[in-house]
């Protein structure tokens, strides 16, 4: 399916109740990881890595991202470049946070922005992805897939800062996970944070659509 007919589909949110899950992964270091204190960031480039402008998900309201997206890069499989490799392994009952930001001034008719972001499944378990974003009247959207891009978790779109996907039992293996807007582009970058949870996501019920 191409990706701009997606953006055409009437889609419904997912709302799931779920306890917080324990662990974390915060011990990774490839571009853009945590391995301390602080975020690394590759320099250069238009884009802007840092979330926590004004209205937007902050990385400095808690602890820091797991993984903050690299400047300068194509990081969309789909758009000619390679997700981002995080270096993020998620086993049973983990949390890891990303931080990135949808780019200024560019896209393309059938996206404003997008971005990828790799990980491992270390062993079978549900995994959801939840994308917090400051809204700028157009829909963003984050996916779950393959390595070879094939969809695993269905895309869950919204306009009102808070979208995710269907909760998934995935085997061990390969993935990443997919964050978009639809155009236009922002005037200004529009930062937004990606949790991957795994484990016991609890209940889930079909929320409104948001199309």
């Amino acid at each position: 399916m191409r990706l701009a007919g997606l953006l055409l589909l009437t889609l419904s949110l997912l709302a799931c109740k779920s306890s917080e899950p324990a662990a974390t992964n915060a011990d990774q270091t490839p571009d853009g990881a945590i391995g301390s204190d602080a975020a690394s960031t590759d320099a250069g480039g238009d884009d802007t890595s840092t979330a926590g402008t004004d209205g937007g998900p902050s990385a400095d309201s808690g602890p820091p991202p797991t993984y903050v997206e690299p400047t300068g890069k194509s990081s969309d499989p789909f758009l000619g470049g390679s997700a981002a490799s995080t270096g993020i392994s998620l086993g049973p009952s983990d949390s890891v946070t990303i931080a990135g930001t949808i780019a200024s001034g560019g896209g393309n008719p059938a996206w404003a922005d997008s971005d990828a972001y790799t990980f491992k499944v270390t062993a079978e378990t549900n995994v959801q992805a939840e994308l917090l974003f400051a809204p700028t009247g157009n829909v963003w959207s984050v996916a779950i897939h393959r390595a070879d891009r094939t969809l695993v978790a269905w895309w869950g779109m919204a306009t009102e800062g808070r979208a995710l996907t269907h909760p998934k039992k995935l085997p061990p293996g390969d993935y990443f996970v997919h964050v978009a807007a639809a155009p236009p582009a922002p005037a200004t970058p529009a930062p937004y944070t990606v949790r991957l949870r795994s484990g016991d996501l609890g209940d889930c019920a079909t929320g409104k659509a948001v199309l």
